[in-house]
């Protein structure tokens, strides 16, 4: 008779009264039931912490724990440590706005427990207004229920879903985590780290409500100098991923470092583009590695960035 796997939901908060419980009502409504919660909260300064506190008394969950940070870490170390101190079998990221379908964690776990290739497994998603509106749904997501192995290329090294629509194998958890750095983002190490070692996969579902509102983070507001620190960030990190394929090597660790390393490539001459506003290396940079940018798009919003600031 197979176990039942240990899982465990992941959520950060920090100053999120307006939508927390709605989040904690779908977290509480889910057709699978065996699992916990952890909840961080990272220094609210408004209801949060009252909010989750009457919710896990009213309705006696014994299952659910709250841990108030000492000091403010920030969503991504919150997320890390978190992870750190509640590995299970499955770790599902969680956060504190967004509404989930009522069977997300059945039909995740259902998929990962006969499955051992996958070691993350990512849907899709709705994105939804403050006021619960569905404001976007991506026309290239598709809802045919099918599971697919996501292909390692350039424009997959971007992240292409949230880290809330994760469901993460957790002793693979375990394995990367020491290859995070400081201030990158949770979701990006998880990502890269199973799609070089081929074990990224997609289930096209929509399992979540993810929420887009004036308090997100929005890479439309991000300085120039906030870009050259990113991109710093996402150089450094790529040189550690390249240690982590060779530390789980394969035959095709060759052909995948090969493709990091231009990777590490474009973000360095973006990088240069960037620290010198220089419109022509930002143009040079999009013909020769247009396959690593998201989309064309990207090299427009690029432009106007170094001309305009």
């Amino acid at each position: 008779m197979r176990s039942i796997p240990k899982t465990v939901i992941i959520m950060t908060t920090y100053n999120g009264e307006k939508f927390i419980e709605k989040q904690l009502n779908s977290l509480k409504n889910q057709t699978y039931k065996n699992f916990e919660v952890a909840i961080l909260d990272d220094c609210s300064t408004d209801n949060t912490v009252s909010i989750i506190e009457a919710f896990i008394k009213r309705n006696q969950l014994s299952n659910w724990y709250l841990t108030i940070n000492p000091k403010n870490l920030g969503w991504k170390k919150n997320f890390i440590e978190g992870s750190k101190n509640n590995l299970k079998d499955f770790v599902f990221f969680c956060d504190q706005d967004d509404i989930w379908i009522e069977n997300r964690i059945e039909k995740m776990i259902d998929e990962m427990v006969n499955n051992n290739n996958i070691n993350v497994l990512v849907t899709n998603y709705k994105i939804i207004d403050s006021n619960d509106e569905v404001t976007k749904v991506h026309k290239y997501f598709k809802k045919d229920l099918s599971i697919e192995r996501i292909k390692f290329n350039g424009k997959n090294l971007n992240v292409q879903r949230p880290g809330c629509s994760y469901c993460v194998r957790g002793n693979f958890l375990e394995k990367i985590l020491g290859y995070w750095q400081e201030d990158y983002a949770h979701d990006s190490l998880v990502w890269k780290s199973a799609l070089v070692t081929q074990s990224l996969y997609i289930y096209n579902y929509y399992s979540l409500l993810y929420r887009r509102h004036d308090n997100n983070a929005s890479g439309s507001n991000l300085s120039n100098n906030k870009i050259i620190a990113l991109s710093k960030s996402e150089i450094n990190h790529l040189k550690l991923l390249i240690g982590y394929v060779l530390e789980n090597s394969s035959d095709k660790s060759d052909q995948i470092i090969e493709k990091i390393q231009k990777a590490i490539n474009f973000h360095e001459m973006r990088y240069e583009a960037y620290q010198k506003r220089s419109i022509s290396r930002i143009i040079m940079c999009g013909l020769k590695f247009f396959s690593y940018f998201p989309s064309w798009k990207y090299i427009i919003t690029d432009t106007k960035r170094i001309m305009n600031k």
